[in-house]
């Protein structure tokens, strides 16, 4: 009887355990908006000049890499590490325009002075979506 007794106690005593450590664990993972952005892309670059310092006009194919920005909500591309794209994929700025959508890319950028400079186009598309 107490040898019964003693492993019906041990058997509701090891049951509570069992019972109490199991815990429903959700995983709560985020996304990072960027990580649809984040890649290559093959990109055609045309080169335009403006001003009086001299005429050129060029195009060739090229690679883009786009990265995170130094800051939790910023992509780096062509140098720029602090581009803060809208809701749209798209960032402007006084020399630099850049839209990101569906693994596409267009970006705009303006170099020189007040004299002369020069212009830069690229549109392509996503090779990889490692940076």
């Amino acid at each position: 009887m107490k040898t019964t007794l003693l492993k019906l106690l041990f058997l509701f005593i090891f049951s509570l355990q069992y019972v109490s450590c199991k815990k429903d664990v959700q995983i709560k993972t985020e996304i990072d908006f960027r990580d649809k952005y984040i890649g290559k892309y093959k990109v055609i670059e045309t080169k335009s000049c403006y001003g009086s310092c001299w005429n050129c006009y060029s195009k060739k194919d090229s690679i883009i890499s786009i990265g995170y920005g130094y800051m939790d909500s910023t992509i780096s591309a062509l140098g720029y590490e602090y581009l803060r794209l809208d809701e749209t994929g798209s960032y402007s700025g006084n020399y630099f325009g850049i839209r990101l959508w569906n693994d596409s890319i267009k970006a705009s950028r303006r170099v020189g002075g007040l004299g002369c400079g020069v212009n830069y186009y690229y549109i392509g598309y996503r090779i990889s979506k490692r940076p």
